[in-house]
């Protein structure tokens, strides 16, 4: 990076617009989604989010992951959907999990069972699981892909699943532009959810 900043003044000018430059560089679509049963809306409903985003903390960092939980509840509240977040290593399965062995398989559902008394305190209606599904670094660049998996709390069925895809330039740190890089994939999935008129 020294090469071609050569002075104060270019490094000054370098980070005026390094903000700019990494949220140009983020981008999160989604690729595929499962159809929507008839007349169903998320509108005036109570969702429990099961975020296991933090299994790539170390990849992510913790304020993106921290402006993705902020975020999805506050742009669920504009469409009168009630929101809670628990992240996974905040739960009683995640407490142990070891980001260090790959070999270790991440108790999505012990997670949720351990989970259902809060459920039931939120009166929801609805459990979203968000899902790091794969993560691949590839020089300076992070390729994400995301599930989002919809469930009935009544009927404990899984009513909608999309994927969506990501990636992200790192210059010098994984924490870099957390609110726009957050925003990237927030906006993505409050879209998804607006195109297939759950919102």
């Amino acid at each position: 990076m020294r090469g071609f900043i050569s002075s104060k003044k270019d490094r000054r000018l370098f980070l005026l617009a390094l903000p700019g430059l990494l949220g140009a560089c983020a981008s999160n679509q989604f690729m595929a989604a499962s159809p929507v049963p008839n007349g169903m809306t998320l509108a005036k409903s109570r969702i429990y989010v099961y975020s296991f985003m933090d299994v790539r903390d170390s990849e992510f960092g913790p304020t993106m992951l921290a402006e993705i939980d902020s975020q999805l509840v506050a742009e669920l509240a504009k469409a009168s959907v009630t929101a809670r977040v628990l992240r996974f290593k905040d739960s009683e399965a995640g407490k142990y999990y070891s980001t260090t062995n790959s070999g270790m398989s991440v108790p999505t559902g012990q997670t949720i069972v351990g989970n259902l008394a809060n459920e039931k305190s939120l009166a929801a209606n609805y459990r979203l699981v968000i899902f790091p599904s794969d993560m691949r670094i590839v020089g300076a660049w992070k390729y994400y892909q995301v599930r989002w998996e919809l469930f009935d709390v009544t009927t404990n069925k899984q009513v909608w699943l999309a994927t969506s895809q990501g990636k992200h330039l790192t210059f010098v740190k994984n924490d870099e532009d957390p609110q726009a890089r957050a925003k990237t994939i927030v906006d993505g999935f409050i879209g998804e959810l607006r195109k297939y008129r759950l919102l």
